[in-house]
């Protein structure tokens, strides 16, 4: 039986963790965009773009960001009820949460 050495060890174990790093990021970018092909999702954007007062103090155009999928405290959704923080931007003001989708 040969011994392998350290260093090609280290080198599996880094290749390894890559790709469950790289998997883990590709299916949580993948769960978010099908949260915001949701009709929900667009329909509350869509009012928050619309409202005179969002408009007033956000400026346009507003655009919504990528939210905290994990942050399953203010992040859900059952039959009954969604509700999402999701991080918005204006020519106005930097960031802003848009929460109760």
């Amino acid at each position: 039986m040969k011994n392998v050495s350290n260093s090609k060890l280290v080198q599996i174990a880094a290749i390894g963790g890559l790709i469950v790093a790289s998997t883990g990021f590709y299916l949580q970018n993948k769960l978010i965009e099908k949260v915001r092909a949701m009709d929900y999702y667009k329909v509350a954007l869509k009012k928050l773009r619309s409202h005179p007062g969002a408009v007033y103090h956000l400026g346009e155009p507003i655009k919504d960001k990528r939210f905290k999928i994990t942050d399953t405290e203010n992040n859900y959704c059952d039959q009954k009820l969604a509700r999402f923080k999701v991080p918005v931007t204006g020519a106005k003001i930097e960031e802003v949460i848009f929460s109760g989708l």
